[in-house]
């Protein structure tokens, strides 16, 4: 929740800004970085589905896995968006962690606890 809120509580967003980008290529490259690092680690986990896969005898549904896997790098693609477009609201970046929890409960709560 750091991602927008500590650069205008620290002063650095008018120094972000004066460079020569778009507002919204800076938005998208802080949620660009975030989602990388996210990325990175769902990545690390890709292991434990090759080795399961050599343990079973008849193997994995790779169909699935590879299902699963894209299903929570979109998930957490679209939760990273939902967060930096909140920590563009506020100072405190625990104010927007808050806020982001708010409105991420609530859209699970609206979808039936389906997500």
């Amino acid at each position: 929740m750091r991602l927008m809120a500590d650069e205008h509580r620290n002063g650095t967003l008018e120094l972000l800004l004066t460079a020569p980008i778009h507002e919204s290529e800076l938005v998208i490259g802080k949620w660009l970085g975030s989602f990388l690092f996210v990325f990175l680690i769902i990545l690390v986990t890709f292991i434990y589905p090759i080795v399961l896969n050599g343990l079973v005898t008849p193997g994995i549904d790779q169909g699935l896995m590879m299902a699963n896997y894209l299903a929570i790098t979109l998930v957490a693609a679209s939760f990273l968006a939902i967060g930096t477009a909140i920590s563009c609201f506020f100072n405190n970046q625990f104010a927007a962690f808050f806020a982001t929890l708010a409105v991420l409960f609530f859209l699970w709560w609206s979808l039936g606890g389906q997500l």
